[in-house]
């Protein structure tokens, strides 16, 4: 997981598109997976996350 700061470091919100803040954008091997645009409640964060990750076999 990395926290970046959108105003120090622009080039990385204009790679990922960010425009609004705050946005979660979830990366595999450097492509994205998927974005949360906006602030949520943990529970629905963590949802959001495990519904995307591999499942365990």
């Amino acid at each position: 997981m990395v926290k970046v700061n959108a105003d120090d470091n622009p080039e990385v919100s204009q790679r990922f598109e960010v425009q609004s803040i705050p946005t979660l954008v979830l990366l595999d091997h450097g492509q994205v997976v998927d974005k949360q645009i906006g602030a949520l409640p943990e529970h629905v964060l963590r949802s959001w996350l495990e519904s995307k990750l591999p499942t365990r076999t």
